[in-house]
């Protein structure tokens, strides 16, 4: 139990927000974006194993090399997934996937793909080393899951800096504040491997982009805000024509760039 409290405390996070979320959006009706959907599915996935590796690399006298091994295979390909997923959710917030564009999504997954290859293939070279608090484990497969992240982080990282223009601005310092939150998470796990920090990191993108983006409360009241000044717009409308049109006009103009992303 020791090598997994952490693992735990982020699982029960992570578990809450899913449940809080999907409760919400199927009793309101809203439209769920498939992107985070994707990442409620990785992201417990990768703390999981977080936890079970964490545990298995500290008990080898008793877990056989081979469950150790595919222990620590799926937690790679369930990290790489969800700072994968996390990438392609700003990218669809920040520049917008075009429908029928899948040269882009494909272009997102190539290097995960890479990725997963050299990781399975350099599974053979995995070594587990002791250090003064804890085991951790080392090796190619481990070099190759970090750049991975890395690369993806890069990637989130250039997005919300260069395209900050297209968030909300009540949105953009929230971002900003838990991407710099995982960074520095991701430095002190490269730098110190034995501190074992893993699990905060996919938690951290889970909580981030819920309360920052997903968070039903703020979408119903936004909706809720639109629909008063659509009937606001209406009822002047009905008095005066070229009043009410310039205030639909207005709404509009501020609201496309969210109200695409939204359907995609």
């Amino acid at each position: 139990m020791i090598y997994i409290k952490l693992q735990i405390g982020c699982l029960l996070v992570i578990l809450y927000i899913v449940v809080t979320y999907v409760k919400a959006t199927l009793g309101e009706k809203l439209v769920r974006n498939r992107y985070f959907d994707a990442l409620m599915v990785t992201a417990p996935w990768a703390v999981i194993f977080d936890g079970v590796t964490s545990w298995t690399v500290n008990h080898q006298d008793v877990v056989p090399a081979f469950w150790n091994d595919l222990a620590h295979l799926l937690f790679f390909v369930f990290m790489d997934l969800t700072i994968l997923v996390t990438a392609m959710y700003m990218y669809d917030q920040t520049v917008g996937f075009h429908k029928n564009n899948n040269k882009m999504k494909l272009l997102f997954c190539l290097p995960e793909i890479i990725s997963l290859v050299l990781t399975v293939v350099g599974m053979g070279q995995l070594s587990y080393l002791h250090g003064q608090t804890t085991n951790y484990s080392m090796g190619f497969s481990v070099y190759v899951c970090y750049a991975t992240v890395i690369l993806y982080y890069g990637a989130i990282f250039w997005l919300v800096t260069v395209r900050h223009k297209f968030l909300p601005k009540d949105k953009l310092l929230g971002t900003l504040s838990f991407i710099v939150i995982c960074g520095t998470i991701l430095v002190v796990q490269i730098v110190f491997p034995e501190v074992l920090l893993t699990a905060i990191f996919p938690t951290i993108l889970v909580l981030g982009i819920y309360v920052d983006f997903e968070n039903p409360a703020i979408r119903k009241l936004t909706i809720h805000n639109e629909r008063m000044i659509e009937g606001f717009a209406t009822l002047v409308e009905n008095r005066d024509n070229n009043t009410g049109g310039h205030i639909k006009k207005d709404k509009g103009l501020c609201q496309s760039d969210a109200s695409q992303n939204a359907e995609r």
